[in-house]
């Protein structure tokens, strides 16, 4: 579960550290993130973490089809394209 977990979260960060390579090419102005605090999730099987998990994923992807349709509907297909080809 732990190397599931670790290597998942690399995962991530390597895309955002890409995304944001990728903005400054554009010349994205800054990126302003909130202040993350620890998150307040304890659970009571490994299901659950992996439910939570997949549930998180999901809200990812929704993010990155959302951000590719802004990019449609801007007729931006730079971004379509890397969005497309990248994640």
């Amino acid at each position: 579960m732990y190397s599931f977990s670790e290597n998942a979260a690399s995962r991530h960060l390597q895309g955002v550290k890409f995304f944001f390579k990728y903005q400054n090419k554009r010349g994205g102005g800054k990126a302003v993130l909130p202040d993350l605090s620890t998150p307040k999730y304890s659970f009571d099987t490994a299901l659950n973490a992996m439910e939570l998990a997949q549930s998180k994923e999901n809200e990812l992807y929704s993010n990155l089809i959302h951000l590719r349709d802004v990019a449609a509907d801007h007729k931006d297909y730079e971004v379509m394209a890397f969005l497309m080809l990248d994640f």
